[in-house]
């Protein structure tokens, strides 16, 4: 690895490279793709003081606990219907709470960051569970929803 000592190098007599003279050229390495963009509308949903969570079964962020996303860039209107049709959960008060980016390795999330009120003491839907506030910093949290956990109000 590194700059080639062609001259010291005891192969170089079988070496087509030290034949050429284009051994400081070698490997040649395929160009890495770029990381897909991927939108995502992540959304914090309060029932109370309490905020819907999810414990991930993915292998990206496997066993950390993320807000509810929905893929896409998604209207207020089709939010809502999704939070109807795949939470059971009628959103109140729904808004635009801003926008976050998160770089992996072979990901980038662009995320619009969406707040939204539930019933007080509503049932959170299979899969998750509504986490009081106060819990969040005892929770395996990814750097990917740290721009989402700003938004809400933490106690010391």
């Amino acid at each position: 690895p590194g700059t080639p000592d062609c001259a010291h190098c005891p192969l170089s007599c079988f070496c087509d490279a030290y034949k050429t003279g284009d051994a400081a050229e070698l490997p040649i390495l395929s160009k890495t793709k770029p990381p897909r963009e991927i939108p995502w509308s992540v959304l914090l949903i309060h029932s109370g003081d309490r905020v819907l969570m999810r414990l991930r079964t993915e292998n990206l962020l496997h066993g950390l606990w993320c807000f509810p996303m929905l893929e896409g860039h998604l209207s207020m209107e089709e939010i809502r219907t999704q939070a109807e049709n795949k939470w059971h959960l009628t959103l109140c008060s729904l808004s635009r709470a801003g926008h976050a980016r998160h770089v992996f390795t072979h990901q980038v999330w662009n995320m619009c960051l969406y707040q939204a009120d539930a019933e007080a003491f509503a049932s959170a839907p299979d899969g998750y569970s509504f986490v009081p506030i106060s819990h969040l910093k005892e929770l395996p949290l990814p750097t990917a929803m740290n721009a989402a956990v700003s938004l809400l109000t933490l106690p010391a």
